[in-house]
Order: structure tokens, then C-alpha cells, then sequence
């Protein structure tokens, strides 16, 4: 990362047209190059703290008009980043943006680089790592429930409480440091019976925190849910239908569908992924067999399967043999049965004596009959995956794996304990467990994992 005495400039808003658009200044020198190009027709051009400042941009060295523009100007400490911010709202179209951004740079800011406006907040002390991290993810979250769960973890309430049990177990290891320290002080040392106790309601309480992160994985990441079946049972409509829009291609023609379609829909919450496959049979053509090789790896990343079955035809050889692989791959399925519109054929062509049970969907993917049941149904089989998802949890794999190292440094330093380990055993897990604390918030972090972290972003946050 380059010098962070530099004052710093990007477009904050994301590229193409839009009514507003947002250039950002971050340093020491945010104001006066502001100041540099911004004329009003006001005499008194001081620009001052929590102030929107109306006028005009222009580029310095002739003076000719950029665009219509407001300034927001934050000074110091109270911004974003803890430095002096300025704020300049233009229209959204490239050429203002991009003026008043080049304009900025040849009066001597340099281009910020991805989420670096971010890392200045953290390395400046208004944020710590896990509010900073869950900057991206509330940007990215796909659910309400994911917005809810980033929106606590940057205003401070996941931090506070993983702060008290980190105070606890820097608690637990003064007292076993203390007479270990200073033995002629004659400070009494834990009995082991207490050092288990605490030991394991830290334990557990961790624990919970990442069983809760665990279980709302859901929300944030999302589910995959495959849409499967023979040829010609309406899996793209059904596709369609779901989405409430012409996705998919929809023939009366059997392997239509030569590739896997993604699109996503939010079910109770949760961001779902639907892939429309191509119909799985055995098959001459080889762009078709193609189309069932990669339904098949499909079902590998996915984490459900709508199954669907033709009603004018009943459960065929087929069907139950696409069951068999779905039960095989141990996969949560939801049989849907297409086409309840029409009437059964009067000599139905299924050979089975397998019945699709009381599980099952009836739906018209032309019509739109029992879509809705259909969406619950979904819904009530994925939400339990992630009913546990309230309350402190974290929204990265990186915190998860740190709180993990936490709980088995505690676990370790029970064992020593039950085993008759001396109290320095104890001593040395405890500041392991410290130590991740300290990972969790940014006390303790290199170069390279906040380059990493940061990397994410996009410019200009």
C-alpha cells in the first residue's frame, strides 16, 4: 500500500450513467484541492465542516466549467476516515466525473486504491477489522436477513459482544498469571476446579457464536437449487414461473435446454440460485450429452433439487431413475409435479409403482398455479438450515477459522488441566486464545492480510 500521508481521491459511485455522481477526497490536502477547483458565487469560498457548499467545478488551469456541483466537506476527526473528507456531487455521466477525478489528481492527490478509504477508517482507529470487513459484505448482501446481520457487525453490536469474552479470558489469564508472576506476593492461584468452570463457559459461549455464524452461512452465501428431471417436463418454465420472467427458452421440442441457466430469487430471506439443467436421459446427440454431463456436475455444487415430474404421465422408469442418482447424492429434494392444468392421459404412460408422496408440489409452470405454495415449500425446507442465524455471528470464513483457534486453545488448556499439566500449560493456550482475539479485531494482523482483505473492495470505498 502506498504512503498513507497522501491525500487520496476516487469516483464512489459505480460506473455508467446515473442522475448523481460522487468523486471522494481523503488527506491533508483534501480541502485545498477542493478549493482549487470549485468556485461560488459566494464571496466568502471558505468551505467549512458539515457543510454542503453549492457551485461550480471547473478545471484549474483555465477556469472553464466542469459541472454543476455540491461539496460536502468533513473535517477531521469527524469523517469516515478520520481525516479531512470532501465529497463532490456532479451528474453521473463519465466525462463530469472523470474531470473533476483527473482535475484532482494533476492538483496532487493520487488514485485511491481498492477499499482504501476503508482501511484508512481502520488504521485510523474509527473502525476495527470486523466493522471493516463487514463494509463488503453489507454491499453485497442479497437478503434482508444478510443486510441485518452486516449491518450489526459495522455498527459496533457483534464487536461489543465478542469483546466480552474476550475480556473474559484476558480476565482468566491474569488470574493465573498473577501467582505465577509473583510468587513472593502470595496471590492465590486458581483451583482447577474453577479454571474448568470458566474454561468451558468460555467454551460454549464461543461455540455459539460459531454455530450461529455456521447456520446463517445461507443468508449470506445463498443455496443452489438444481431444477431437474427427464426431457419435456417443463423444467425451464418452471424456471420462468419462479422468476417471474422469460429466463429460460420454453419449446414443445424435448433437449431444448443444452446448457445450465443460473438466475436467483430471495426465498423468506434467504438468496436462492436456481439452475434450470438440461433434461437428464441417455442420448446420441453430443451437444445434448454434453448438456446432461454438466446437469451433472451441477448436482455436485448444488445444495437441493426440485425434481420434476409430468402429472399427464405419473412417476416412469426414468423419473425413478433420476431419483435414485438425486437419493444417491444424498441431496434435499422437493418433487414437483408440472402440468396439474391438464388432465390425466386416460392409459398413463408410467410403468412405476413408486408413488411421489405427501412432499410433493402440484403446480402449472404455464399457468402460475401453486407457484406460491411452491416457493413456500422451498422455503420452509431451506430456512431451517439457517433459523439459528440470530444473534452475535460473524459474516466471513476468516472470522469463523479464528474463533475455532480461539475454542481449541481453551479446549487445549482444559486438557492440560484434567491431566495434571502445571498451570504454566494453561498459561501458554490462554494466550493463544488472547492472541486470536487480537487477530479478530485487527490488534494483530501483517501487511499481507489487510492487502488481501482490502482487495475485495472496489475502488473508491
Amino acid at each position: 500500500m502506498d504512503n498513507c500521508e497522501d491525500t487520496i481521491v476516487a469516483i464512489s459511485t459505480p460506473p455508467g450513467e446515473s442522475g448523481i455522481g460522487v468523486i471522494r477526497l481523503s488527506g491533508a490536502r483534501s480541502l485545498d484541492i477542493a478549493g482549487a477547483m470549485f468556485r461560488s458565487s459566494r464571496k466568502d469560498m471558505r468551505l467549512r465542516h458539515s457543510r454542503i457548499h453549492y457551485g461550480h467545478a471547473v478545471y484549474p488551469e483555465s477556469g472553464d466549467v466542469i459541472d454543476e456541483v455540491l461539496l460536502l466537506v468533513m473535517k477531521s476527526p469527524h469523517s469516515y476516515t478520520r481525516e479531512d473528507v470532501v465529497e463532490i456531487q456532479c451528474h453521473g455521466g463519465a466525462l463530469p466525473m472523470t474531470g473533476i477525478l483527473e482535475s484532482s489528481i494533476r492538483l496532487g492527490a493520487r488514485l485511491a486504491g481498492p477499499g482504501e478509504f476503508t482501511r484508512r477508517a481502520f488504521m485510523n482507529g474509527r473502525i476495527d477489522l470486523l466493522q471493516a470487513e463487514a463494509v463488503i459484505e453489507l454491499i453485497r448482501s442479497r437478503s434482508e436477513k444478510a443486510l441485518h446481520m452486516a449491518s450489526r457487525q459495522l455498527g459496533g453490536k457483534v464487536s461489543e459482544e465478542l469483546a466480552e469474552i474476550r475480556r473474559r479470558v484476558v480476565e482468566l489469564l491474569v488470574t493465573v498469571e498473577a501467582p505465577l508472576d509473583f510468587p513472593d506476593e502470595e496471590i492465590p492461584a486458581p483451583s482447577d476446579r474453577e479454571l474448568l468452570s470458566s474454561l468451558t463457559g468460555l467454551c460454549d459461549d464461543i461455540g455459539k457464536v460459531i454455530e450461529r455464524t455456521e447456520t446463517s452461512r445461507v443468508y449470506r452465501e445463498g443455496l443452489r437449487c438444481a431444477i431437474v428431471g427427464k426431457p419435456n417436463v417443463g423444467k425451464s418454465s418452471l424456471l420462468n414461473a419462479l422468476v417471474g420472467q422469460e429466463r429460460a427458452i420454453v419449446t414443445e421440442f424435448p433437449g431444448t435446454t443444452r446448457d445450465s441457466i443460473e438466475c436467483w430469487i430471495s426465498i423468506r430471506g434467504i438468496p436462492v440460485t436456481l439452475l434450470d439443467t438440461a433434461g437428464l436421459r441417455s442420448t446420441g446427440d453430443p451437444i445434448e450429452r454434453e448438456g446432461v454431463r454438466k446437469t451433472e456436475e451441477a448436482l455436485l455444487t448444488s445444495d437441493c433439487a426440485l425434481m420434476v415430474i409430468d402429472h399427464t404421465t405419473g412417476v416412469t422408469r426414468d423419473d425413478e431413475e433420476i431419483l435414485d442418482m438425486l437419493k444417491e447424492r444424498e441431496l434435499k429434494v422437493i418433487n414437483v409435479i408440472n402440468k396439474c392444468d391438464l388432465l390425466l392421459s386416460e392409459k398413463p404412460k408410467a410403468s412405476s409403482s413408486i408413488t411421489v408422496g405427501e412432499g410433493s408440489v402440484s403446480v402449472s409452470a404455464m399457468t402460475g398455479l401453486g407457484i406460491d405454495i411452491l416457493k413456500e415449500t422451498i422455503g420452509s425446507r431451506l430456512s431451517q438450515q439457517g433459523e439459528r442465524g440470530d444473534g452475535c455471528a460473524l459474516c466471513s470464513t476468516r472470522h469463523l477459522e479464528v474463533l475455532i483457534r480461539a475454542r481449541e486453545a481453551l479446549k487445549e488448556a482444559q486438557t492440560a488441566i484434567r491431566e495434571g499439566f502445571p498451570h504454566d500449560a494453561c498459561l501458554v493456550e490462554l494466550k493463544r486464545a488472547q492472541y486470536s482475539f487480537g487477530e479478530l479485531f485487527g490488534e494483530d494482523y501483517s501487511v499481507e492480510v489487510l492487502d488481501t482483505l482490502f482487495s475485495e473492495f472496489c475502488v473508491g470505498k
